[in-house]
C-alpha cells in the first residue's frame, strides 16, 4: 500500500466515524428543537456541515473527540487499515474519487446552465416594484442566482399571475437571500456534499439547512414588518401553484417544492407563530457549546497513539 493511499484511508476512516457521530447528534438536536427559531436551527445544521470540512485531527484542547481515549474500538481504525489488501484500498479510493468527480461535474454543469438562463433572461419593465429582477421562461420557481453579483429570477408566468403587492413579497424574500449571502452558502455546502457523496447524513443536513434558510427569510420579513403575515401566507400559497422542478444546488429558491411551501404556510398561519429576527443569548450559548463539543477533531499529541503510525509518533516526540 502506497503512503498516499494509506494516508487517505487513515484520514477518511477517522473523519467518517467523527462526522457520523457529529451529524447524528446535530440531527437529534434539531428534532428536539423543532418549532424554535429557524436561525438557531440553521446555525446548528451548519455546524454539522462544517464538521465534514474540518480535518479529523486538530491540535485543539476542546471537544469530545479531542478527549477520546485510545480504546480498542479506535485502535481498530489503525489496525484495520493496515490489514487491508492494497488492491481493496485502491478500489475504494478510485470509487470515492470517481464519485466526487461526477458530483462536482454535475454541479459545474448546473452552474453553467444557470449562467446561461441568467444571460437569456429579460429585465423587467415593471416600474411599480422597487427591486430589480429578471424574467425567465426556463425556470419553475423564483430564485436568486450568482455568488458575487446575485440577481433575482422570476418565472414569467408567475410574474403575470401575481398582484403588485404579491410580487413585492416574492422579491422581498429573494432580496433577503441576497442580504444573507445564501447563494454562497448553498454553493459551499453543495461542494461539501459532492465530496462526501456517499454519506447520507451530509445530504440530510444540507437539505435541512436549505429549508431553514427559507424559514429564516420568512421570519426576517415578518419580524421587520416588510410583509403582513396573512398577506405573505397568501403570496406563498399563490407561488406554490406555480412551483415546478428543482432549483440548482447553488441557487436560493423561494421553495424546494410545493410541499415545503405548504409546510411554511402552515407554520406562518399557526396562532403560536412568532417571527424571530435575531438570536437570543441562550441560543448563542447553545451554538457555542455545540461547536466546541463537536467541531474539533482528535487532538494531535503523543498520547493519541492509536491515531498515528510509528513515524508520526517519533516526529511528535522530537
Amino acid at each position: 500500500m502506497t503512503a498516499l493511499l494509506q494516508s487517505w484511508a487513515f484520514h477518511l476512516a477517522h473523519a467518517l466515524w467523527q462526522t457520523t457521530l457529529a451529524a447524528t447528534a446535530i440531527l437529534v438536536l434539531l428534532r428536539a428543537l423543532r418549532g424554535t427559531s429557524p436561525r438557531l436551527r440553521h446555525a446548528l445544521a451548519m455546524i454539522g456541515i462544517v464538521k465534514f470540512v474540518l480535518p479529523p485531527m486538530l491540535p485543539l484542547p476542546t471537544g469530545v473527540f479531542s478527549a477520546a481515549p485510545p480504546v480498542p474500538e479506535l485502535t481498530l481504525v489503525r489496525d484495520g487499515i493496515a490489514s487491508l489488501d492494497p488492491r481493496v484500498v485502491l478500489a475504494l479510493f478510485l470509487l470515492h474519487a470517481g464519485g466526487a468527480v461526477i458530483a462536482l461535474a454535475r454541479l459545474a454543469w448546473e452552474a453553467w446552465r444557470l449562467r446561461a438562463i441568467v444571460r437569456g433572461a429579460r429585465p423587467s419593465q415593471d416600474a411599480a416594484t422597487s427591486t430589480r429582477y429578471l424574467l425567465s421562461d426556463e425556470i419553475g420557481v423564483p430564485l436568486t442566482a450568482g455568488i458575487f453579483r446575485p440577481v433575482i429570477l422570476i418565472p414569467t408566468t408567475l410574474a403575470r399571475s401575481l398582484t403588485p403587492a404579491e410580487l413585492e413579497d416574492v422579491l422581498a424574500h429573494e432580496a433577503q437571500h441576497i442580504r444573507t449571502r445564501d447563494t454562497l452558502l448553498n454553493t459551499m455546502q453543495a461542494i461539501v456534499a459532492a465530496l462526501w457523496w456517499f454519506h447520507p447524513l451530509v445530504h440530510r443536513l444540507a437539505s435541512t439547512a436549505r429549508g431553514l434558510r427559507e424559514e429564516r427569510c420568512d421570519d426576517a420579513l415578518l419580524a421587520g414588518g416588510t410583509c403582513t403575515r396573512a398577506h405573505y401566507a397568501r403570496t406563498l400559497l399563490q407561488a406554490a401553484t406555480f412551483v415546478s422542478g428543482k432549483a440548482p444546488a447553488a441557487a436560493a429558491a423561494i421553495a424546494e417544492s410545493p410541499h415545503s411551501l405548504l409546510q411554511r404556510i402552515r407554520r406562518i398561519s399557526d396562532a403560536r407563530f412568532t417571527p424571530s429576527a435575531r438570536l437570543g443569548a441562550t441560543a448563542v450559548l447553545l451554538l457555542l457549546v455545540t461547536a466546541l463539543l463537536l467541531l474539533p477533531g482528535l487532538r494531535i499529541s503523543a498520547s493519541n497513539r492509536f491515531a498515528f503510525d510509528h513515524a508520526t509518533r517519533h516526529a511528535l516526540h522530537h
